[in-house]
């Protein structure tokens, strides 16, 4: 009897020995991956970050463009009338001596 008794100790300290084993190896394996994942979140992080400065930049400059622009076309606007009260060929002919 304390035969059997002593084999099934045995076989269960191996069960549990072989399942602390796994056990540990995995969770080392997890330790390895969360620490990928928290590298990989903060870079993520970092790029949105970036991402939303560069659109606020963008935005300002885009502003600013626009602003440009609309001086740009009254600037042509007001060239063009001018051109249009001048009577350019009448203006030569006078000028040509």
């Amino acid at each position: 009897m304390s035969k059997i008794l002593m084999g099934i100790i045995v076989a269960m300290c191996l069960g549990f020995g072989g399942y602390y084993w796994l056990t540990e190896k995995r969770l080392t394996t997890l330790t390895e991956n969360n620490a990928k994942l928290s590298i990989a979140n903060q870079t993520n992080q970092q790029t949105i970050d970036k991402l939303s400065e560069d659109y606020e930049k963008q935005q300002v400059l885009n502003k600013e463009l626009g602003i440009k622009l609309k001086a740009s076309e009254a600037y042509g606007d007001n060239l063009a009338k001018k051109l249009r009260e001048k009577d350019l060929t009448i203006l030569t002919l006078k000028n040509q001596g």
